[in-house]
């Protein structure tokens, strides 16, 4: 039997064992008494500090999960969203910028003309313009230096402004993004010189109730009437190829090429597909 069994059951010891006590000195057990008081009280503080670093250790790595996700919501922001595209004019009367149509990559010259609607607002470019050419000078000068976006078409004899349309060349199956900030009014069919099913969209302007700003030449439109679009960066359609000789084609540089008709028309003076 050895001598912690001896201890607990209070046998005495195997002949030949070192005979002990069983009986404890009072001063010994007050030092073993205080020994598991210490050591009891150890544990415990080892115990609180390792819970304390724990509870810690877990809202540390709750604020940084938040963190990160919110770091990580930041940038899936910045990765969609786009900077607008360029201002290539303006309607001056009633401060209403006009954007680029599609990206940098996309989109190549803006030729200015007369449009059907005489009361279609005049646009005041933004950017050096070509005063009119012959298509084939255009042509040239267009080539020769690539920052020069935007020229005047031949007069059409409308009784229009030469400004108040702009035919904004694109490379084919180009995404369009809307050319201005505001709200869509409008979405229709119509027949393109009375034969080619075409899609008109408008647009009112932010703080211009009484414009529109119309285009055309476009198919799978992503917007629908009430929603709201910035200018140069919301998708609403893709270019339309045209089965017909756009005169628009015959200054470009680039071929081949689409385009997108933008103008801005008053909402009181309304024409058919205008």
């Amino acid at each position: 039997m050895s001598f912690e069994e001896q201890e607990r059951t209070g046998a005495e010891p195997e002949q030949g064992s070192r005979p002990r006590s069983r009986a404890s000195s009072p001063a010994l057990t007050d030092t073993r008494r205080i020994g598991r008081i210490a050591i009891v009280a150890v544990v415990g503080v080892l115990l609180v500090g390792g819970l304390f670093l724990a509870v810690s250790a877990v809202r540390a790595s709750s604020a940084s999960a938040r963190h990160g996700e919110a770091s990580g919501s930041a940038s899936a922001t910045q990765r969609t969203s786009s900077a607008p595209t360029a201002v290539f004019a303006y309607v001056s009367s009633h401060r209403v910028a006009i954007h680029f149509p599609a990206g940098p990559d996309d989109m190549l010259d803006v030729g200015f003309h007369q449009p059907y609607n005489p009361r279609a607002y005049p646009f005041e470019p933004a950017m050096k313009m070509l005063p009119i050419y012959k298509p084939a000078a255009t042509e040239k000068l267009l080539a020769a230096d690539s920052s020069l976006r935007l020229f005047e078409q031949a007069l059409r004899g409308r009784g229009s402004s030469a400004r108040s349309a702009a035919d904004c060349a694109v490379r084919p199956d180009s995404q369009l993004v809307s050319p201005v900030t505001g709200t869509v009014t409008l979405l229709k069919h119509y027949k393109l010189e009375g034969r080619i099913d075409d899609l008109q969209l408008e647009i009112e302007p932010d703080g211009a109730p009484l414009l529109r700003v119309v285009m055309i030449h476009i198919r799978n439109v992503t917007v629908k009437v009430g929603d709201r679009v910035v200018g140069g960066v919301t998708p609403v359609a893709t270019v339309r190829h045209l089965a017909l000789d756009s005169s628009v084609n015959r200054y470009l540089p680039v071929s081949p090429a689409d385009h997108t008709h933008i103008q801005v028309n008053d909402q009181r003076y309304r024409l058919p597909s205008s």
